[in-house]
């Protein structure tokens, strides 16, 4: 998902700083380039996780106990995936088990580098905002509207559940359990989905418009249009639009 998150980003800054070359980063010829990034950076992430924490002798006879007294589940009805940092051995001497920690080493760096490349990328776009001579092909209002929808969007996962996941893993390195609380995280992954939408249709305002429109069945078929100063449009937009227009056989005035 943050693999996803950071696509979004790059293609709302190249919208935003060279809609000219938009079509070509994201053409039907890029769309495998971006698929096999998302499934090379999922792949990663899912071996590690599996080879790095996947099932033991020593988590099953600590977690057997949790499961049973939290959820009424044997060992044989459930199966897990998460690190352990340290056990004890017969001699109740602690040992620290090197391969989830080097493993959250790791997933912490995998995830931050997504997140420092997001906020990159909406630090450059609040910098183009500023600018002069916008080389926008939607208005600059518009182009506002998606980019603040795009955070809102990217805010719920992280809020709801990358922090609280990331909590949990910090907790249990000193041996704080999160017990059902952990449930939280996959109802929020389950109404996640939901929210995404919900959110364009609020933050947008031609969308929110027009859904009022259909719901309250108006007859106001009036749609507002933006004036696109000259003064603040970079001409490469101007001849890109006027290319498009004569390619698909329209007239330019």
């Amino acid at each position: 998902m943050l693999s996803l998150i950071t696509i979004q980003f790059y293609y709302r800054f190249t919208s935003v700083s060279d809609p000219v070359s938009l079509a070509r980063r994201f053409s039907l010829k890029a769309l495998a380039f971006w698929a096999l990034l998302v499934i090379l950076f999922s792949g990663l992430f899912g071996s590690l996780s599996y080879i790095l924490y996947g099932p033991n002798v020593n988590k099953d006879s600590q977690l057997s106990q949790d499961f049973l007294k939290t959820y009424c589940l044997y060992s044989d009805e459930y199966v897990y995936i998460g690190p352990q940092y340290s056990f004890h051995d017969k001699e109740n001497k602690k040992i620290y088990h090197m391969l989830s920690i080097g493993g959250i080493c790791i997933t912490a760096i995998m995830l931050w580098a997504t997140f420092l490349i997001v906020v990159y990328f909406i630090y450059r776009i609040y910098k183009v905002f500023a600018e002069r001579g916008l080389p926008f092909y939607a208005s600059k209002k518009l182009q506002r509207q998606l980019f603040k929808t795009l955070i809102l969007q990217s805010l719920i996962p992280i809020m709801c559940m990358y922090i609280p996941l990331t909590f949990m893993f910090v907790f249990s390195m000193f041996g704080v359990g999160s017990g059902s609380v952990a449930n939280l995280i996959s109802m929020f992954a389950a109404i996640y989905p939901s929210l995404d939408p919900l959110l364009a249709m609020l933050c947008i305002k031609s969308m929110k418009a027009r859904i009022k429109n259909i719901i309250c069945c108006s007859r106001n078929r009036r749609v507002q249009i933006d004036v696109v100063d000259t003064d603040y449009t970079d001409i490469r937009v101007v001849y890109a639009l006027q290319d498009i227009s004569v390619r698909n056989g329209d007239a330019v005035a």
